[in-house]
């Protein structure tokens, strides 16, 4: 990929080549190095995209994926390794603003370091009621890419919105925000049979007669 990948398109190639190499050698779980401040920077960053209360919680939804320096700040990590002698690189993308991360960490995380402590105690809060709420999902979903369409159009909305997430999530899609899930959401009642629809530019909805498929395009 060149300079010019999105982090969307980087981020799903990064993940598509942990899993592959999770599933090549048989191991559960993907460990990642994020730490508090992109938790804190994910949070605002889904603050501005709408993604209401869930993206509070921005680290979660990915079963197969543990990050255990969640608590750790970049400062405790980059101490950690000049203590221990270790090399610490950094990207050299970090400071181009043209990447919202980028923008979102140099000109607004700053200014909200004042409540960043008050920030991350309602993450903690949001995170344990989305926790349960993910682990019941999850045991409503099938394991494969199909869905009940019958069943869903029974089920209320806001526990609509939640499974699409859940089940988008399970097939890899990433970067989720409210107008994409709603917007499935609709197309999952509405779309004629045989029909499809684009997901998020490499996955598709299709409908059958009695179920819902996501498939590669």
């Amino acid at each position: 990929m060149g300079k010019d990948t999105s982090e969307a398109t980087a981020r799903d190639a990064r993940y598509k080549f942990l899993r592959g190499v999770m599933k090549k050698h048989g191991a559960d779980k993907i460990i990642t190095a994020h730490h508090q401040d992109d938790v804190f920077e994910s949070m605002v960053i889904n603050m501005i995209r709408g993604t209401g209360a869930r993206g509070l919680n921005p680290m979660s939804g990915s079963p197969d994926i543990l990050r255990p320096l969640n608590h750790k700040t970049k400062k405790d990590l980059v101490s950690y390794a000049k203590d221990h002698d270790l090399e610490w690189r950094e990207d050299s993308t970090n400071t181009d603003e043209k990447y919202l991360r980028n923008y979102v960490r140099l000109n607004i995380v700053q200014k909200l370091e004042p409540a960043r402590s008050k920030l991350l105690e309602l993450q903690k809060s949001v995170d344990g009621i989305y926790h349960d709420l993910d682990m019941r999902i999850l045991t409503l979903l099938p394991k494969q890419n199909v869905l009940s369409r019958t069943w869903f159009v029974g089920l209320p909305y806001s526990v609509q919105k939640e499974i699409i997430r859940a089940w988008l999530t399970r097939c890899g899609v990433v970067d989720l925000d409210k107008a994409t899930i709603e917007r499935i959401v609709i197309a999952c009642k509405t779309l004629p049979i045989n029909k499809q629809i684009d997901i998020s530019g490499k996955l598709w909805l299709k409908s059958e007669k009695q179920n819902l498929l996501i498939t590669s395009k």
